[in-house]
C-alpha cells in the first residue's frame, strides 16, 4: 500500500507542476490561460494528493464508515460550491472581477471537486483517530 501512497504523491506533484507552468507563462509572456486544461490540472493534483492519503487508510473504515464519508464529503463540496456560487455571483453582479461567466463556472466546478475530496481526507482522518 505505501507504494500506492507514494505514486499518488508523484502523480499530484507532476499534476500540479503544468499548472505553475502555465501560471508562469501568463505572467512571463502574457499568453492567456487554457482555462479549460488549467482547472482539469488542478481537480487533478488535488485528487491524487487526496488519493495518496486515502488509498492506505480509506479500506481501515468498515462499510457503514466509508458510506458516511463519501456522503458527508460530497454534502461539504456541494456546501462549499453554494457558499461560493454566492460569493461568486455577488461579485460578478456588482462588476467587482473582470471574468466570464464560463471562467466562474469552471472554478466553482473546482471548488466542488476540491471540497469533497478535502473533506473526504478530514473525514476519514477523524473517523480512524476516534477508533
Amino acid at each position: 500500500m505505501n507504494d500506492n501512497k507514494i505514486s499518488f504523491l508523484v502523480y499530484g506533484a507532476f499534476f500540479l507542476i503544468l499548472p505553475v507552468i502555465h501560471l508562469g507563462n501568463l505572467l512571463i509572456n502574457d499568453v492567456p490561460l487554457p482555462l479549460m486544461t488549467f482547472y482539469s490540472l488542478l481537480i487533478v493534483a488535488v485528487m491524487s494528493f487526496c488519493f495518496s492519503y486515502l488509498a492506505p487508510n480509506f479500506g481501515k473504515n468498515d462499510e457503514t464508515d466509508k458510506y458516511r464519508i463519501v456522503r458527508r464529503s460530497v454534502i461539504t463540496g456541494f456546501i462549499a460550491l453554494f457558499i461560493s456560487m454566492a460569493v461568486g455571483l455577488l461579485l460578478m453582479a456588482l462588476d467587482f472581477l473582470g471574468i466570464s461567466l464560463f471562467h466562474l463556472i469552471l472554478i466553482f466546478i473546482t471548488v466542488l471537486i476540491s471540497a469533497a475530496f478535502i473533506s473526504a481526507v478530514i473525514y476519514t482522518k477523524r473517523n480512524l483517530e476516534t477508533q
